[in-house]
């Protein structure tokens, strides 16, 4: 197909110049004919040398649009894109949706913790050990009151009635945090949790 300047330019995504500059430096050598205003691309063959001309980088940075381009007019022409590496870009594709996705799905798992429609686990096991700590501080004044109550009315050491009480209710607090952890273990994810794939 002959194309004119500015529709090679349009049609690769690049700027009237640069066709001009790639025109003189010798890069399009063999893809037109004419001179000046009379001059015409074969659009296959532009595209061909442009798509070659494009390094690893390029052609995963800046230039990727450009190689979308080549290779679009290649496959019109029902040319294949004859790029060293043609799979470059769509390990660049791939890359670039998976890391979409994920910032996807951690936009979602904000939104629904902001929405309270769940809690994360480490949350649940914060406030959990917040509200154990509490009721461990509460109980600790109770049982020093117990324990001079105790050593009062039998006439003991209020000390040695305090130790034997904490290391009852130290047994019970383990046996109790065993307990809470294995639930915790045990817990599984909703069936919304699940669908959210969080």
């Amino acid at each position: 197909m002959n194309a004119t300047a500015a529709e090679v330019a349009r049609r690769l995504h690049i700027s009237a110049a640069r066709v001009s500059q790639l025109t003189k430096d010798g890069t399009l050598g063999g893809c037109f004919t004419g001179e000046g205003r009379g001059r015409r691309y074969d659009l296959a063959k532009v595209a061909n040398k442009l798509n070659k001309s494009l390094d690893r980088g390029q052609s995963l940075g800046n230039g990727r649009r450009r190689k979308q381009a080549a290779e679009a007019i290649l496959k019109e022409q029902g040319e294949l894109p004859t790029n060293s590496e043609p799979d470059a870009g769509d390990t660049y594709e791939v890359h670039q949706t998976a890391f979409a996705k994920e910032r996807a799905r951690k936009a979602a798992r904000e939104n629904a913790e902001y929405d309270d429609r769940f809690v994360l686990a480490s949350e649940v096991a914060a406030q959990v050990r917040s509200a154990l700590a509490q009721e461990i501080e509460q109980f600790a004044s109770v049982e020093a009151d117990q324990a001079q109550a105790i050593a009062d009315e039998f006439g003991l050491n209020p000390r040695e009635v305090r130790r034997i009480m904490r290391d009852i209710s130290r047994s019970a607090r383990a046996k109790r945090q065993s307990a809470l952890e294995a639930g915790a273990q045990e817990a599984t994810r909703t069936k919304e949790e699940e669908a959210a794939d969080f």
